[in-house]
């Protein structure tokens, strides 16, 4: 296990929003500017449609382990306790868009070859007009990215580029304060994070506990 922790000041990101692909930003904020680097197809996520959210979903994670998520999930539980409940901090690989042809999806995951996955993430960001917070990933992460190629082959030619990130808060069931951010970014959150395992996960209707379907090992390498 790999875990680097570093102090955390303040960074708004007032115009991140959850649904949107954005380039590299220059972003200003109280205590001075800080340059965002992100791909040009900068994606957090797409937002579900209301049939989505009142039907059964599915998506691959990769869940944050004990050791690494003390931090995180303490904080998830002070300031977004809802989403908390549902379920426990990750990184989302692939969304239920792209997994609609699931059991081509299982026989590629069961065929994977791939070693551990390490990923370096940067300072928390408000997005959504400053109503959630999230860590976004640093780098290229062209790992994580290889791996949704493998999983998705075969399937989409190309999958759209999607940056990892760490939800802290979800605009769809909480809200940000500018009291609670100055308290976030006076936290420490791990700032490397190894992942040893994909879950499928599902999800019954919008507001029910996520459930692992199946897990899926990656390699020590």
């Amino acid at each position: 296990m790999k875990i680097r922790v570093a102090c955390i000041r303040l960074i708004r990101v007032p115009l991140l929003g959850i649904c949107h692909h954005l380039p590299a930003h220059h972003l200003a904020g109280r205590h001075g500017c800080v340059t965002f680097h992100a791909p040009k197809q900068f994606s957090i996520g797409r937002c579900p449609t209301q049939l989505e959210m009142d039907t059964k979903r599915i998506q691959l994670t990769l869940f944050i382990d004990a050791h690494a998520s003390e931090s995180i999930e303490r904080t998830r539980k002070a300031f977004n306790s809802e989403q908390y409940e549902l379920i426990k901090g990750h990184v989302t690989l692939c969304r239920e868009d792209e997994l609609e042809q699931i059991e081509q999806v299982i026989l590629n995951l069961e065929q994977l070859d791939r070693g551990y996955i390490t990923i370096d993430f940067g300072r928390p960001v408000r997005f959504s007009d400053g109503k959630g917070v999230l860590i976004p990933a640093i780098g290229r992460n062209s790992p994580f990215q290889k791996l949704r190629e493998a999983i998705l082959k075969g399937l989409i030619e190309k999958p759209r580029w999607h940056e990892p990130h760490i939800t802290l808060i979800h605009p769809r069931n909480a809200t940000c304060t500018d009291t609670i951010f100055d308290h976030i970014t006076g936290s420490r959150f791990p700032i490397t994070i190894e992942f040893r395992q994909i879950s499928l996960i599902e999800q019954e209707a919008a507001g029910k506990k996520w459930n692992i379907v199946k897990e899926f090992e990656l390699n020590r390498k």
